[in-house]
């Protein structure tokens, strides 16, 4: 058999599916690990996902898995999932349009009904790639071109960049956020050429911040590690989980078709927008920043396309960018934080006037306050009439209709039965036409 150069095989597959997932069990996974960083250099957007051994587990990360997602890999060897485990697993990805591609360790099944379990599976698996010494180039290279992949419409126009993203691809669109004056590099810093003040430069991250800006998210962060609230395996955060991919999954129907060219998410938080929604991510520019450091730290070590994202840290207040450089904005669950919503409101609108804006905002008017750190309080009206004053809305919808608080609809139970999944559900169905009794309101429109 003609073995091609890993080379080949994996521009082939970016050439058809730019966007993939690797999925590893709960335990030692080097090969995974490998497996992504590699498809990240050569210039795929690619994450990592650990699932756990039974039909749930792995049933919750195949509903975890990102819109778009055009190829998922999937370590495994006997005994690292349920016999019917990965059988589901594959069945909702196919249903989802991912093809599979497993990657199988040379041990040994231990059953007859795990031998037979994994022969269905692998018929419905696009392919079966074996494992060479957790060497993921050796492994790749073995891939049959009669078995990739169909083409995404992703792929059309997808940009390649493997190269981190580096701080002077974007000081030309950058300004101070005290003066609005032009910056430049200056030693370890970014200079302003109008008050002379330095910015600095930490771990490759600028911080462009007013002076005396209060990093108000980090008053109440010193119990919370970054990311926690998305491991699959955590229960007591699973209603949670679900209404956030709900969200994310209603972000990428809304921006279906839609290509920007310039993409910027204010507040990313700790994995941010780019690494939801691919789609989202500007042909030419692609911008997320918080005002926590932390939190950016975590954004861009998660980056699923850190070839792709620059990441800063700036205040939604005083975003640090010349006018009208992007052409579409995203910033969720970000207003209730600021002290100003008005001025960051007119701030995104300043930098993308005339593009597409996706805001979101909890319904505290209806759930009561949600967090500590929630400086405002918005209900329906209030969040439309802030926003109306800026944007050109085209689209509301609203986030899971808030009848009870989340864990318990999830936990909810009938004659001994479990419920509460399918009640969550119906109330993320009905919430999204009734964003007035929401827990989240949704505006998509266009800036002015």
């Amino acid at each position: 058999m003609h073995v091609r150069a890993p080379s080949q095989v994996l521009a082939d597959l970016r050439e058809r599916t730019p966007y993939v997932a690797v999925f590893a069990p709960r335990r030692a996974h080097p090969f995974a690990i490998a497996l992504e960083r590699l498809l990240k250099e050569y210039g795929f957007a690619a994450y990592l996902l650990e699932m756990g051994a039974s039909p749930v587990d792995v049933w919750r990360a195949a509903r975890a898995t990102q819109p778009e997602t055009g190829a998922v890999f999937v370590e495994y060897a006997p005994g690292d999932y349920q016999v019917l485990a990965l059988l589901l697993g594959v069945l909702r990805w196919r249903a989802r349009g991912a093809a599979v591609v497993i990657c199988r360790r040379g041990e040994r099944f231990r059953s007859p009904r795990q031998r037979i379990a994994y022969a269905l599976t692998r018929l419905l698996a696009r392919a079966e790639l074996r494992v060479d010494a957790d060497d993921p180039m050796r492994t790749i290279a073995a891939w049959r071109p009669s078995l990739m992949p169909p083409r995404a419409p992703l792929a059309r126009g997808w940009v390649v960049r493997s190269d981190p993203a580096r701080v002077d691809g974007i000081v030309g669109i950058l300004r101070c956020p005290s003066c609005g004056g032009p910056l430049r590099p200056s030693g370890e810093g970014l200079a302003c050429e109008r008050c002379a003040r330095t910015h600095p430069i930490v771990d490759g991250i600028p911080v462009l911040l007013r002076e005396g800006a209060r990093a108000q998210v980090e008053e109440h962060e010193h119990g919370y590690e970054a990311g926690d609230a998305y491991e699959l395996g955590k229960e007591e955060n699973r209603a949670w989980l679900e209404i956030g991919l709900a969200k994310r999954d209603l972000v990428g129907r809304l921006l279906r078709g839609h290509t920007a060219r310039a993409s910027l998410d204010v507040g990313c938080g700790d994995w941010g927008f780019h690494h939801d929604v691919v789609r989202g991510l500007g042909s030419e520019l692609a911008v997320a920043g918080d005002i926590s450091l932390k939190l950016v730290r975590h954004a861009r070590m998660a980056a699923a396309a850190p070839g792709r994202v620059h990441h800063l840290v700036f205040s939604a207040e005083a975003l640090p960018f010349r006018d009208g450089v992007f052409d579409l904005a995203y910033c969720s669950e970000v207003l209730e934080h600021v002290g100003d919503p008005e001025r960051a409101l007119a701030e995104i609108a300043r930098v993308g006037r005339g593009g597409r804006v996706i805001l979101t905002a909890p319904n505290e008017e209806v759930t009561g306050k949600l967090e500590e750190g929630h400086v405002q309080t918005f209900g329906y009206d209030s969040f439309l009439a802030l926003v109306r004053r800026h944007v050109d809305v085209r689209d509301v919808r609203g986030v899971y209709l808030y009848e009870e608080e989340p864990r318990r609809a999830y936990e909810a139970r009938w004659r001994g039965l479990p419920v509460g999944p399918l009640r969550l559900r119906l109330a993320l169905l009905r919430g999204e036409r009734e964003p007035r009794r929401s827990l989240s309101i949704l505006v998509d429109g266009i800036l002015r």
